[in-house]
């Protein structure tokens, strides 16, 4: 789809995320409580998969994610990304991991002053890629998600579908192995969700391996995936071809 890759000292995270026993816990400043946020995961996702992860707000869908990313290390178990272990992992190799990693969330996260281009084009300038090939790298990109008239538009300017669109584009511009998408339509009209949802099985039609997060019913029973169901941190179904059962 892209043209490029990012030498890293992670050469290739081959898509294959295993989940052995994990447990997380937060420690709650204020009252000094532990919070249990996930419980005994156990969990493989092999590359090129296309996986719902559903559930209600703090079923635990976001902690997964965080780490899968390294945002994160489980309190208890092994998380292992491309058969290296996150929590052992260095600051240096988290960087180089999520370098192979595209993360799209519920609110854009576009920056306000910069425009479509300049939105996608920044990824890659803060590694130092000469501008011709930046140049052509975005102009590709904006193809895959059909916002080519949009490249000197600012966020202001643009639909919450179209936010959404520019975010993924953001997201591939590295040519990630991973997707990670929070919420992704969580703040989008019904056309403008099925727009999104398209675009994401395109993406993972063309060798990404596709982490979806959702707590829409319809999202879930239309895509018909490999759908986790999480329950206060715990997985209480895993089903090759899932619905929304709650």
């Amino acid at each position: 789809m892209l043209f490029y890759s990012i030498s890293t000292t992670i050469k290739s995270i081959k898509a294959m995320i295993y989940f052995n026993n994990v447990s997380k816990d937060y420690n709650l400043e204020l009252t000094r409580e532990i919070k249990r946020a996930l419980e005994n995961i156990n969990l493989e996702i092999k590359k090129n998969e296309f996986v719902v992860l559903c559930g209600k707000t703090g079923s635990g869908k976001t902690t997964i994610m965080k780490l899968i990313s390294g945002e994160e290390k489980p309190s208890f178990g092994e998380v292992k990304v491309g058969g290296l272990s996150v929590k052992n992992l260095k600051q240096n190799q988290i960087r180089n991991l999520r370098q192979k990693i595209g993360f799209v969330f519920q609110d854009f996260k576009l920056l306000p002053y910069k425009t479509v281009f300049e939105n996608i084009a920044f990824a890659l300038e803060a590694n130092n890629f000469k501008d011709d090939f930046i140049q052509k790298q975005v102009l590709n990109t904006l193809k895959v998600v059909n916002l080519e008239d949009k490249l000197d538009a600012l966020p202001s300017e643009l639909s919450g579908g179209e936010k959404q669109r520019v975010a993924i584009a953001r997201a591939l511009i590295r040519n990630p192995e991973i997707i990670l998408a929070d919420e992704p339509t969580g703040n989008l009209d019904p056309y403008n969700t099925r727009d999104i949802i398209k675009l994401l099985l395109k993406i993972n039609l063309n060798n990404s391996t596709v982490i979806l997060s959702t707590h829409n019913k319809d999202v879930v029973n239309s895509i018909q995936k490999r759908v986790i169901t999480l329950e206060q941190g715990k997985i209480l179904r895993d089903e090759k071809q899932g619905r929304y059962v709650i």
